[in-house]
């Protein structure tokens, strides 16, 4: 058989799909709450991009892997209990931080502290400025058992939220299910790009460092974004969206 080295052929996915420009890695600590207060810590983690990107985390604190915001809730002697850790990972132009909300256990009268594994996959998002992946040794295969999220919409919405509860609705096309969501909340005056939480990540002053807290619904046509200012004011951000072919 010959072969031409000048022919190369190459398969690539019919579909978009995520681009994962980079994975951190590492592990940190939450200390204890103070009585009927909550704990907020931050560890940032520099990186050269240069703009902001979005974020997906994993963590874990040593009963296995949950996804950002799935909230760990202890249990004490067979009764459910007040006290809650919530972790995730934001970016800002320099840096991306995991954050961590570790709440006071009111019924127990106790405060947990907690060594925090995680993993935070780093994802192009739709306006990216140029930047520069971090490189990796992990092999490209689309062809694989996985089946990889295929991107049927995506956008960035300016938009001002107002002080309470809005809505904000937008439609889809995509027939015979209901599709798989992903947004992030970039917020204007600070630049930080968080991804669509339902938790504000309140530190020990109970300021929220999450001002806009966001539930997602869908269903055949349409995608809501269900926010609540926690502020007295408007609060200009960039919506960033992703409607998937995938439920």
């Amino acid at each position: 058989m010959t072969v031409d080295p000048n022919i190369i052929t190459m398969a690539t996915p019919t579909f978009t799909t995520d681009q994962i420009i980079g994975i951190f890695e590492g592990s940190t600590t939450s200390a204890a709450p103070a009585a009927f207060s909550q704990n907020y810590t931050e560890t940032p983690i520099a990186h050269s991009f240069g703009d902001t990107v979005e974020t997906q985390l994993i963590y874990n604190t040593g009963s296995g892997w949950n996804d950002q915001d799935m909230s760990i809730t202890r249990i004490s002697s067979g009764r459910p209990v007040f006290q809650t850790l919530d972790v995730i990972a934001y970016s800002t132009k320099s840096d991306i931080v995991v954050a961590s909300t570790n709440f006071y256990d009111n019924i127990a009268s106790a405060g947990y502290a907690y060594n925090i594994d995680y993993k935070v996959f780093i994802l192009a998002k739709k306006n990216q400025n140029a930047i520069t992946p971090i490189p990796t040794k992990q092999r490209i295969q689309y062809r694989s058992s996985d089946n990889y999220l295929k991107i049927a919409d995506s956008d960035v919405l300016p938009m001002s939220v107002p002080s309470g509860t809005s809505q904000y609705t937008i439609f889809h096309t995509i027939t015979g299910n209901v599709p798989r969501v992903r947004a992030s909340i970039e917020y204007t005056s600070s630049g930080q790009l968080w991804p669509a939480s339902p938790n504000q990540y309140s530190n020990s002053s109970f300021v929220n460092n999450n001002p806009i807290t966001t539930t997602i619904s869908q269903n055949a046509t349409s995608v809501t974004f269900n926010f609540a200012n926690s502020t007295a004011s408007p609060i200009e951000i960039n919506l960033h969206y992703r409607v998937y072919y995938d439920s």
